[in-house]
């Protein structure tokens, strides 16, 4: 193979020699004559050009027979006739466009599990097609004046995969949380008070906090924990209804937060292969006193500091009664419980590198069987690496410890920590001038997994203007805890098509 490839490039390099000399003698026949004088070739240069200094055409030349200028107008009318039609047909195709301030988009998601074993004749099937479901969302943002504005958000949805599905494995309160939604997301007015002064009113998502996916600060929105790591952090916050007064000087700003709608986030329902037990719980109760918010925002050269303190509900329930399944006792309702939380965060670039934290103190915890109430410290840190081209990784880990705990509160129903860990690892790359995107997000429960984990993998693609389409594997790992082993075997693959207009 070397003899071979070294009589190649010999032969390669006489054919190309050769071709060399030969274009050399070639190009010395080709310029033969040109080294004499300038003067000997005057004569045919000037014979060529002989003619070419005839006088030139006037204008009135060009435009004789049509001296008369009506007649010089009606030929300039004949030509241009017709170009008005190009302006009806630009009309009539602005008249297809979407009204001033309206957008939104529509697409469908799909969820098919294909992990489930065969259930039990007397338990529901979670095998196979899961979610087929459609939406329409539609925004609409409308200027009253140069410094007001007012806001509408809408979505509705309807999943078909009940169409295929036994129906009658579902209650009939199930069915009307999953099947089909239609809800007011963002709808609020907002106005300008002064050059410093800013006031809103309405349905509102509030983003406390600068840590993006595990975030201690950030308790003003409830979020759709249906689907546990299917849906990101910043599609999964639900609206409330709130009335926001921000106060700007310098590097500063001041908000306050009054939250009249008390909503709590959207939990599995039972008979959900995400629900918690295997009995439908007690009933909740929602509580109707007013919570509350104040933050001081701080924004400088190259970093970032922030303070919160809330009074606010626990979105997370709590069994309420005596807990004794001995004596054929159990909880007959579902509370809330009123948490104070004070927190600070902070956030600051250097090069290519975000560095995130956040503390928080909660007071007010409660737990099942206990009259006591415990207090709670949480820590965050984390960081952004952006110096990989088109790409990004982020890294947070969160860290719960509870004060004065007690060891039975690591029986049942509790199954409380004194000390939880949560790592969360994200990834994305772009491709193909970014309109290609893959992503990965891990979520670690517990020391090194050890109560938990799962990892979504997936693709989204920009196939044309506006129109999305994406899709991957979502992945379950059972760990220490009761709820991490019952789903364990919720792996699925999903894909979504969405066309924004």
């Amino acid at each position: 193979m070397k003899t071979f490839r070294k009589g190649v490039f010999w032969l390669g390099l006489f054919l190309w020699a050769g071709t060399t000399v030969a274009q050399e003698e070639s190009l010395d026949e080709l310029l033969e004559g040109f080294g004499d004088s300038p003067s000997s070739q005057q004569e045919p240069v000037e014979d060529l050009l002989d003619g070419f200094e005839e006088p030139e055409v006037s204008t009135n030349d060009l435009l004789g027979g049509f001296d008369e200028p009506d007649e010089t107008a009606d030929i300039v009318e004949d030509l241009l006739d017709g170009f008005e039609e190009d302006s009806s047909i630009v009309a009539e195709t602005e008249s297809l466009s979407l009204p001033a301030g309206l957008a939104g988009s529509t697409g469908i998601n799909i969820a098919y599990a294909y992990a489930q074993p065969e259930p039990n004749p007397d338990k529901p099937d979670y095998r196979g097609l899961r979610k087929l479901r459609l939406y329409l969302q539609l925004e609409y943002q409308y200027d009253l004046t140069p410094s007001s504005r007012f806001f509408v958000d809408g979505k509705a949805s309807r999943d078909l995969a009940y169409q295929f599905l036994d129906r009658e494995e579902y209650s009939e309160e199930y069915l009307q949380a999953y099947e089909q939604e239609i809800e007011l997301r963002e709808t609020f007015l907002s106005t300008a008070l002064g050059s410093d002064i800013d006031l809103k009113f309405g349905r509102q998502i509030k983003v406390w906090g600068k840590a993006d996916l595990l975030s201690v600060v950030d308790v003003l929105n409830p979020t759709d924990n249906r689907e546990p790591g299917l849906i990101d952090i910043d599609d999964s916050r639900l609206p409330v209804t709130m009335t926001q007064l921000d106060y700007y000087t310098g590097d500063w700003n001041l908000n306050l937060v009054v939250i009249h709608e008390i909503r709590f986030g959207k939990s599995p329902e039972f008979g959900s292969e995400f629900y918690f037990a295997d009995a439908e719980g007690p009933p909740e109760e929602i509580p109707t006193e007013t919570e509350y918010g104040i933050a001081l925002n701080g924004h400088f050269t190259g970093w970032d500091l922030s303070f919160y303190a809330a009074s606010v509900y626990n979105d997370q329930g709590r069994a309420d009664g005596s807990f004794q399944p001995m004596l054929g006792l159990f909880p007959d309702r579902v509370v809330h419980d009123r948490l104070q939380v004070v927190g600070t965060a902070f956030s600051t670039v250097e090069g290519s590198w975000i560095v995130r934290g956040e503390i928080a103190d909660v007071q007010g915890l409660r737990f099942t069987n206990f009259s006591k109430t415990f207090s709670r410290q949480d820590h965050v840190l984390g960081a952004e690496y952006s110096g990989i081209p088109d790409g990004a990784l982020s890294f947070e880990v969160a860290w719960e410890w509870i004060r004065e705990f007690e060891p039975t509160l690591e029986e049942a129903p509790n199954e409380q920590e004194q000390s939880t860990v949560t790592t969360a690892i994200r990834f994305q790359q772009d491709f193909l001038n970014q309109t290609l995107s893959f992503n990965v997000i891990a979520f670690q429960f517990g020391e090194f997994g050890s109560s938990g984990s799962s990892q979504r993998i997936g693709l989204d693609y920009d196939w044309a203007d506006g129109l999305n389409v994406g899709g991957g594997i979502l992945l379950y790992h059972e760990g220490d805890t009761s709820y991490s082993k019952r789903i364990a075997n919720n792996d699925r693959l999903f894909a979504d098509l969405k066309y924004s207009f």
